[in-house]
């Protein structure tokens, strides 16, 4: 009696084992197939810009603009950072053969919100400049934008201020450098206290008449100006000045 209750001891246990086993093998598979059914987490990755967009915005700026500020965020809030290094490539697509780029490569750290300025120097008007961003950091974003610097104007203007002592001639210019000639009417006294004028005589038999001069270094850059003033004589008549810059006339202008 007590050899069969053994024996059926035995063979329980045997059983147990073999059920316990099975189970644990089922469990840890099903385990696993939900672990790989499971979605695997991505790090963040965030890639945003002041002027960058992903359609390729278009910017018009005047023509005296210079330089471009660019910024680059490896974020999109206080919350949602780049969890991943992110390296920023950028190239610049122009006609513009003298213009370059002086770095081209940057990196943010992950974690951390981290601005990203690229400086564009050397700007000029009439060009296009088509600024294009690839950031890479596990993943890949790119952005970019397209500015146009307006045309420059190309003038010479003079303004007459007539007062009763004095006549003001004042000559400005924009995006045109070089020397002036200017034509000066009759009855008028160059003032010799201007080194452009100190030297220049018009006092032929008893009058003042008229005559001309060259400015070799007021205009000697673009965007410059200068006054030239005459004292009146009995014989001045409103008389008109010509001037010219560069081989450009002179239009009148208002100062105001």
């Amino acid at each position: 009696m007590n050899k069969m209750r053994k024996l059926l001891l035995g063979i329980g246990a045997v059983l147990l084992s073999l059920a316990l086993f099975l189970t644990g093998r089922t469990i840890s598979k099903y385990v696993n197939e939900r672990e790989q059914d499971a979605p695997i987490k991505a790090a963040a990755f965030y890639f945003e810009s002041n002027y960058l967009t992903e359609d390729n915005h278009e910017y018009k700026l005047n023509y005296n603009t210079q330089s471009i500020e660019i910024e680059l965020y490896n974020f999109e809030n206080a919350l949602r950072i780049s969890q991943i290094d992110t390296k920023y490539t950028v190239s610049v697509e122009t006609e513009d053969e003298s213009f370059s780029l002086t770095d081209n490569v940057y990196t943010a750290k992950a974690l951390e919100a981290v601005t990203t300025k690229v400086l564009l120097n050397g700007l000029k008007a009439g060009f296009q400049y088509k600024v294009t961003v690839k950031a890479q950091g596990g993943y890949e974003k790119t952005l970019s934008a397209t500015f146009t610097v307006a045309n420059a104007p190309d003038g010479v203007y003079m303004n007459i201020e007539n007062t009763d002592h004095f006549v003001l001639l004042t000559v400005w210019t924009e995006d045109v450098k070089g020397t002036a000639s200017i034509r000066v009417p009759a009855g008028l006294i160059p003032d010799a206290t201007d080194s452009t004028l100190h030297g220049v005589k018009n006092y032929t038999n008893d009058k003042y008449t008229e005559f001309s001069f060259t400015d070799a270094t007021s205009f000697v850059s673009e965007f410059a100006s200068h006054s030239y003033r005459f004292f009146k004589t009995a014989d001045y008549q409103s008389g008109e000045f010509a001037v010219e810059v560069n081989g450009i006339i002179a239009e009148n202008g208002s100062l105001k």
